[in-house]
């Protein structure tokens, strides 16, 4: 499963910025003006008929006049120019829909920067990324969520305080992934949440890294450990959704929801965080 870091840069102080593309958005800050911009193609897809849940990203490039190109050598989706301000987008079909979906989304985003049409623009996983390109892509992922899960479609699910099985009942309405969701889920709500990944190995269980609500004023931290009694250590991946009450070390008393992706186990926690 990809980790995405944007959902902890807030935070990011604007004088940090060093990514050459992402300069070109200064003095603005760059995380609000990505965000605009992407609402603002949202507002005119709608009122071209575009709608859903789900949303659909092929229609939303062919309202931006972008070209899209099945492309099975791409490893997973692309930017290139095809003309004066006109743009391509190469994706893999072989790839999981709602991964399908989220790399057109953040090949859109790409477009939204001036100097797209310099180079290539790949997808980039975690892994790969080098130097300040994490900038570049941490934007283009906060661009994407905005266009496949639009903030005025998240009314219903923010109105509620929802279990681990209304988010995913929301994950396949919008057709997006249990990170994808969970992840817009924990920055648009105003309730006390905390999502966080870990992953299971002989040592036990380990946080990958987790995402407060803006109302959640604690977090684990990446790489801590977990004790064995946790339910997370019979999460496993196709096992179903998993539930607990427990006390964890910096949380306290916690409800803990859990399902087992491969190779990351994706939870969801709430409770008295004190």
């Amino acid at each position: 499963m990809t980790i995405f870091g944007e959902a902890h840069t807030e935070d990011v102080v604007l004088n940090i910025w060093t990514n050459k593309s992402v300069q070109l958005l200064l003095p603005c800050d760059p995380i609000q003006e990505i965000t605009q911009r992407a609402r603002a193609l949202v507002f005119e897809a709608i009122e071209h008929g575009w709608s859903g849940p789900p949303y659909d990203p092929f229609a939303l490039a062919r309202i931006k006049h972008i070209e899209l190109r099945a492309a099975s050598d791409v490893q997973d989706a692309r930017t290139v120019g095809v003309g004066r301000n006109r743009f391509a987008i190469e994706y893999n079909p072989s790839a999981p829909q709602a991964r399908i979906r989220y790399s057109i989304c953040h090949e859109i985003a790409h477009t939204f920067f001036p100097d797209c049409l310099e180079r290539v623009r790949n997808r980039e996983l975690r892994e790969h990324r080098s130097g300040d390109s994490w900038q570049l892509e941490m934007l283009c992922n906060i661009a994407a969520a905005e266009l496949v899960m639009p903030i005025g479609t998240f009314e219903k699910v923010l109105s509620i305080n929802p279990s681990m099985t209304e988010l995913l009942a929301a994950r396949d309405q919008f057709g997006v992934s249990t990170e994808a969701i969970l992840l817009r889920f924990v920055k648009l709500t105003s309730i006390p949440y905390l999502v966080f990944a870990t992953h299971r190995d002989v040592e036990g269980v380990r946080i990958e890294y987790s995402v407060p609500s803006r109302t959640c004023q604690r977090s684990l931290r990446s790489g801590s450990r977990l004790g064995k009694g946790t339910v997370l250590s019979h999460c496993v991946s196709g096992g179903g959704l998993l539930k607990n009450n427990e006390i964890w070390p910096r949380l306290g008393h916690v409800r803990v929801e859990c399902l087992g992706l491969p190779p990351t186990t994706m939870i969801i926690s709430r409770g008295l965080l004190g």
